[in-house]
């Protein structure tokens, strides 16, 4: 359940409501948690490759890579790893992504 918000409404104010913002769209943090348990492993193993392998992953190669392991045909990302469709998006990393690697 996602909510319109504001793009300035504070983050602190709203994770005291147990809501964290992207962009004005207000999403409860159940739904940060869901999404977290699902990409943490799949970072894991690319930092695990970029270490031992050298592996420079790019955002281009991050969406690939998640797009094989996402699993569902509704997804943008599985349509365009599946046919090897690149997706650009620069920020991947300034968002809740951004926010797992701290």
């Amino acid at each position: 359940n996602m909510h319109m918000g504001d793009f300035s409404m504070k983050g602190a104010d709203l994770r005291a409501q147990g809501l964290n913002r992207t962009g004005n769209i207000l999403v409860p943090n159940v739904n940060y948690c869901v999404f977290e348990d699902w990409i943490m492993p799949h970072l894991n193993q690319m930092l695990k490759e970029q270490n031992e392998l050298g592996t420079n992953w790019t955002p281009s190669k991050m969406l690939h890579r998640l797009g094989e392991r996402i699993n569902n045909e509704d997804s943008m990302l599985y349509w365009a790893a599946k046919n090897n469709i690149p997706v650009f998006c620069p920020p991947l990393t300034d968002g809740s992504i951004g926010d797992m690697f701290f």
